[in-house]
């Protein structure tokens, strides 16, 4: 039986983050989630600000995975399918995952996922999953260096979606995936978030967290869900934490 999310919800107005909010509530439920109407502090990988305002789904979910910590990287593309599959059961368009964290429509940024582990020895005790979904609001909202790289629900169909029903759908698609993560299906995950995968079998420039670039194929993802890169006839991996940003050539 999947797991159900969202058995509790903590419905917010505007608000910092729903991170902040999420990791202060302390001993609650797993699957609780905290939801705001607007973020003013919202983050992205790396520190990044996260635009959020009206019209947005923004929301964390709060997860006891008790998993190894080598699985966190894969934890958060359990959510990034989650977020494409809910956005197609809802709308109908099938965005696509962009390693190691986003969700796309075509070339643009519809969505991200942030997560943040509490670890003890190797052990993930607790889980925060933030998600935002750019839904019901215009384009010319978007600072001036995101107008051309992120895209809205609003945009790509012309009309508002049901952001309750949006919610509903992502959280119904976690739930059925956190359970398998949990079960050990890793493989099978792999496959279906491969699936869903930009880049793979591309070649693709990839910008490390240092500051250096490397030119390679993104050849495939590890167990753990990590980037395998090739470059010539070496292979290496590649953490999250190791990039910046990866994109196509």
């Amino acid at each position: 039986m999947a797991q159900k999310l969202g058995v509790r919800i903590v419905k917010l107005g505007d608000i910092g983050s729903t991170m902040d909010v999420a990791r202060n509530l302390g001993a609650v439920d797993e699957g609780t989630v905290v939801v705001a109407r607007s973020q003013s502090a919202g983050v992205g990988r790396l520190g990044r600000r996260w635009y959020s305002p009206n019209g947005g789904l923004w929301f964390t979910v709060i997860l006891y995975p008790r998993q190894s910590a080598t699985t966190s990287t894969l934890l958060t593309l359990v959510a990034a399918l989650a977020v494409c599959r809910g956005i197609a059961k809802t709308t109908g368009l099938q965005p696509t995952i962009r390693w190691p964290n986003d969700v796309y429509l075509q070339d643009r940024k519809v969505a991200g996922i942030l997560a943040e582990m509490d670890v003890v020895g190797d052990t993930v005790t607790r889980a925060l999953v933030g998600v935002g979904v750019n839904a019901n609001f215009n384009l010319d909202m978007f600072l001036p260096d995101m107008k051309d790289k992120a895209t809205t629900l609003l945009h790509e169909i012309g009309s508002e979606v049901d952001l309750e029903q949006l919610l509903a759908n992502i959280l119904a698609e976690f739930g059925k995936l956190y359970e398998s993560f949990r079960a050990g299906w890793r493989a099978e995950i792999l496959r279906d978030v491969k699936d869903s995968m930009q880049m793979i079998g591309s070649p693709v420039n990839v910008h490390l967290s240092h500051g250096t670039q490397l030119v390679g194929i993104f050849e495939d993802l590890d167990e753990r869900g990590r980037l395998i890169l090739r470059l010539d006839q070496d292979r290496i991996l590649l953490s999250p934490e190791d990039i910046d940003r990866i994109t196509p050539l």
